[in-house]
């Protein structure tokens, strides 16, 4: 997803069900949320997938405490750093520069690159997705608010007033059936 290459789900066979994939790629493709994700995403190089776990967490009404969300960045993080990231890098490589082949291949590859980033993505929403906590919230609003707070101190960020209409873009999404 946060490749923004993704309109509906991809349904290959091999992927157990998931809500939380589900979701995130309906949400990913409303309008203006794709943009936000990656502005974050630019700026602080932080993981889409956890943000987007936080707010569909709260969505579910359930609020993460620090610890689940500091055990799905640990869960994850050797596969983020490791596959997704070097995946996207190539991707952007790719699209920056043909690096003196013919660009329609270099584009073709670079198609195929991002078809496997997004099976590297949902790869790791499907390794979080398990650590969503029971509702324990009657206000989505307040809990998705809750999550995206914890994430904010447990990856030591620091939103601006950009990264704050961002976020609001992104929970007013979700938000919306």
């Amino acid at each position: 997803m946060p490749g923004g290459y993704l309109s509906e789900p991809i349904d290959t066979g091999i992927w157990p069900p998931s809500a939380f994939w589900d979701w995130s790629v309906r949400t990913y493709a409303k309008p203006g949320v794709a943009e936000a994700c990656l502005a974050l995403q630019n700026r602080h190089g932080l993981d889409v997938n956890m943000l987007l776990f936080a707010v569909w967490a709260g969505n579910q009404g359930s609020i993460l405490p620090e610890s689940a969300i500091a055990e799905a960045i640990a869960r994850v993080y050797r596969w983020h750093t490791g596959i997704v990231r070097p995946l996207r890098s190539l991707r952007h490589l790719l699209k920056a520069d043909p690096h003196g082949v013919d660009p329609e291949q270099a584009a073709a590859l670079r198609a195929r690159i991002s078809a496997i980033e997004l099976d590297a993505e949902h790869i790791e929403q499907l390794a979080i997705a398990d650590l969503l906590p029971a509702p324990d919230s009657n206000c989505a609003v307040s809990a998705t608010q809750s999550n995206i707070a914890a994430y904010a101190r447990v990856v030591a960020l620091s939103w601006s007033e950009a990264d704050r209409r961002h976020l609001a873009t992104i929970v007013a999404a979700a938000s919306r059936p």
